[in-house]
């Protein structure tokens, strides 16, 4: 989300709109972050993390009932429940269809920065462990961790 105005904007456009933000395990982040960017300094990149997840924040304070907190772990390991959610809060109808990524109902590929693969790759939240240097998950872990396990406590699926 683009700060300062936050989610205004989005709403000006679609006032009736569901504003659905991702939160993603800080350390998943990193290092598809890291990938991503061709980038190895994961000095400032954790900073870029906390201010996505405090925007996320922001936004569902400000309109709970217009936004949508997900975990992305969630997205991938409790899809059916996620898209379940996501049906109810836009009043659609639940269609199978929904539990495999697809664009205009054709099978796409993941946007992954590790190895991108049809369907839905489970995986994916526990490649971190791999792709991070020790001293990276260390500091990611104790500068944003903490933040994530209150968003997780708080928006995780039951």
């Amino acid at each position: 989300m683009n700060e300062p105005d936050g989610p205004d904007r989005f709403f000006a456009d679609y006032p009736d709109g569901l504003l659905v933000t991702i939160v993603r395990d800080p350390r998943q982040w990193l290092a598809s972050y890291l990938r991503h960017m061709d980038d190895e300094n994961s000095d400032g990149s954790v900073n870029l993390w906390m201010l996505s997840a405090e925007a996320s924040l922001r936004a569902y304070e400000t309109r709970p009932d217009r936004v949508v907190v997900l975990l992305f772990e969630d997205l991938v390991h409790k899809t059916e429940a996620v898209m379940r959610m996501l049906c109810d809060r836009m009043t659609l109808e639940f269609r199978a269809e929904l539990l495999e990524p697809t664009f205009n109902g054709m099978p796409v590929p993941s946007d992954s920065s590790h190895k991108p693969s049809l369907g839905i790759d489970h995986q994916v939240t526990e490649r971190h462990h791999e792709a991070l240097e020790p001293e990276q998950l260390e500091q990611v872990t104790k500068t944003a961790m903490p933040k994530f396990e209150e968003i997780r406590d708080r928006f995780r699926v039951r």
